[in-house]
């Protein structure tokens, strides 16, 4: 989902740079969908090309694979990783792809991003990093802060509780000489 929304993303910014990005607002995931219509447009292939759909099969069936390798790379705790085979075969592709339009057409992606594209990327980010630290750290730290207070409240009310002979029973803290702390019950 977030592969897709974000091809989407990706599309209205770089309308600027290829032309057929406008054309499919119906099919507005991430750089290995980029690279196919940069090739298109750099090598000078139309659509129905059978390389175009050559890739595109090879890519269906390398990528959900890769993708899985992936998440289980990301996912799983362990220190001593590695990551798959087909997710290596799939970057470097992806990568030998891009090196590809760069030599060939390095004008076309060094277009400048219209303002109003730019100034939405940057909303977007700000937002992600906003909703990330908010997530992450501050709700984390303030739960964690409820919690011991909520604890300190507690222990201090069970610590007052009434004996059965009407006295209180508090608790005292006392350091010795040795630095040690004692905890002395008073009634």
């Amino acid at each position: 989902m977030i592969i897709s929304v974000m091809f989407e993303f990706l599309e209205y910014s770089l309308e600027h740079q290829l032309p057929n990005f406008s054309e499919c607002w119906w099919d507005h995931f991430l750089l290995a969908e980029l690279n196919t219509f940069y090739l298109k447009f750099v090598l000078w292939m139309p659509p129905e090309h059978y390389l175009v759909l050559l890739r595109l099969v090879f890519f269906v069936n390398v990528g959900g694979v890769a993708m899985k390798e992936i998440y289980d790379f990301m996912d799983d705790p362990k220190f001593h990783k590695k990551l798959g085979q087909q997710a290596w075969l799939v970057a470097a592709i992806t990568a030998t792809e891009f090196l590809i339009v760069v030599k060939y057409d390095p004008h076309t992606i060094t277009l400048p991003l219209p303002f109003y594209i730019t100034q939405c990327w940057i909303l977007g980010i700000i937002l992600i990093l906003t909703w990330t630290i908010w997530r992450f750290f501050i709700r984390d730290i303030t739960l964690r802060y409820k919690e011991t207070r909520k604890q300190q409240q507690e222990n201090s009310t069970e610590n007052e509780k009434p004996l059965s002979n009407g006295k209180t029973n508090s608790t005292v803290r006392s350091k010795t000489n040795s630095g040690e702390e004692l905890w002395l019950g008073k009634s």
